[in-house]
């Protein structure tokens, strides 16, 4: 991951709808919150600071993007 990336980013105050991870779903990043990668809080390192985070949300679903050049070969694993 390029700490330059800009990825989308929901707290995790209750779960997504169930299809969230599909390329399909394009109108999510527009709900969803962006910044920069390397999410957390509390350790001064991060691109994204949580600082919200602790006592409020145990979850963060985070997404981005890509494209698999032609030909290319997907394995799972």
């Amino acid at each position: 991951m390029n700490t330059n990336d800009t990825w989308s980013y929901r707290k995790g105050l209750s779960e997504p709808q169930a299809d969230w991870r599909t390329i399909a779903d394009t109108g999510l990043d527009t709900t969803w919150l962006t910044g920069p990668g390397g999410f957390g809080f509390s350790d001064n390192d991060d691109a994204t600071e949580l600082d919200d985070m602790l006592n409020g949300y145990t979850t963060v679903y985070i997404r981005k993007s890509f494209e698999i050049p032609a030909g290319s070969t997907l394995r799972a694993g």
